[in-house]
């Protein structure tokens, strides 16, 4: 009799074990990032955003999150043999990746091995057509566009130049701004690897359009906001988000003065997780945040959230989450947020 009594309380404690270890197991995912190569600084930008959150989540929380970090060297090649790498040699079934070329090209992979795919630094509107584990988690180029429409229309602009980058990112942000703001006077695509635009600045002068609309990411971008600058351009300019980072103010310096941006509210600083976040980056890095810290730092938080609840990342779920950037919504896949007009 006492021996059953024993076996019966080992294979009772032996269940709450059980129970007690799933439930206290770490979360583990891996974050393919451009921690060297042409784009290494979004990367490190990225990193540091991630391991804040890590560090917040861990000393707040029993369950604790573990993140393997991979370096894509910025090419999609490199990312695709180090998600092979994660995939191969651990057990994980979430992966943040970064940058459009590098979170295309793991993505067929990661459909097919149906492993969850964060995408950060991917403003392409069609990038999670079609797919069931991808999310965008960043701001489309469509959205950014559709603001500025909107806000043209409302400030009563009688007509735009739209100045857009000769890929993907420029071409759907220049439709969308077409399709949603009627008086374009003036197109034209340019290479991110220009640096001469003295002839499209004239033309742009010429041209008389009250608005200039530079869409683009690169040091092309600024270099042709300089130039308009330095030409005497009259015009009001605009331009998107990406061109907001230090590096980018420090090289168009006086010619950015006034140029009017997209933004989210971490930029403007007007909730407490934003506020938050700012202070407590500053304190480890010693540097004001980026947006592109804000993203990967919400990106993590929102995975640790909904995998302590066991809800799947797929297009097929709608989410909502409160983060440094602002009140997300995710839909099919793409991440949508509140977006304004600042001013450098």
């Amino acid at each position: 009799m006492i021996n059953k009594i024993l076996i019966t309380l080992l294979i009772i404690l032996t269940f709450i074990g059980c129970d007690k270890k799933e439930t206290t197991d770490n979360i583990v995912i891996g974050a393919i990032l451009p921690l060297t190569g042409n784009a290494s600084q979004i990367g490190q930008w990225q990193k540091k955003g991630i391991e804040l959150a890590i560090s917040e989540i861990n000393s707040h929380n029993d369950r604790k999150i573990e993140v393997i970090f991979k370096d894509s060297m910025s090419s999609p090649k490199n990312g695709i043999l180090a998600y092979r790498n994660l995939i191969e040699n651990n057990q994980i079934k979430t992966v943040i990746s970064s940058l459009t070329s590098v979170s295309s090209a793991i993505q067929s992979s990661s459909e097919k091995d149906k492993k969850e795919l964060i995408m950060l630094a991917v403003s392409h509107p069609t990038i999670t057509n079609d797919k069931k584990y991808s999310i965008r988690f960043n701001l489309g180029s469509e959205d950014e566009s559709f603001k500025l429409a909107e806000y043209l229309k409302k400030e009563n602009y009688k007509s735009v130049c739209n100045i857009y980058i000769n890929n993907d990112f420029g071409l759907m942000a220049s439709n969308s701004l077409e399709n949603n703001y009627k008086n374009v006077i003036l197109k034209n695509a340019y290479s991110p690897k220009d640096t001469d635009f003295r002839t499209l600045s004239k033309k742009i002068i010429d041209t008389k359009c009250e608005a200039v609309n530079v869409i683009g990411y690169t040091s092309a971008s600024i270099l042709l906001i300089k130039q308009l600058h330095e030409q005497g351009a009259k015009q009001h300019i605009f331009t998107n988000m990406a061109l907001s980072i230090p590096s980018f103010q420090k090289l168009g310096g006086e010619s950015l003065k006034n140029v009017r941006y997209t933004a989210t509210e971490f930029e403007n600083k007007i909730n407490l997780k934003s506020n938050d976040f700012i202070v407590n980056y500053k304190n480890i890095y010693h540097e004001n945040p980026t947006f592109f810290a804000s993203f990967s730092y919400d990106a993590l938080n929102f995975i640790y959230k909904n995998k302590i609840k066991n809800i799947p990342l797929t297009t097929n779920h709608i989410y909502n989450y409160d983060g440094s950037i602002g009140k997300i919504e995710i839909k099919q896949g793409k991440l949508k947020t509140n977006v304004s007009i600042n001013k450098f």
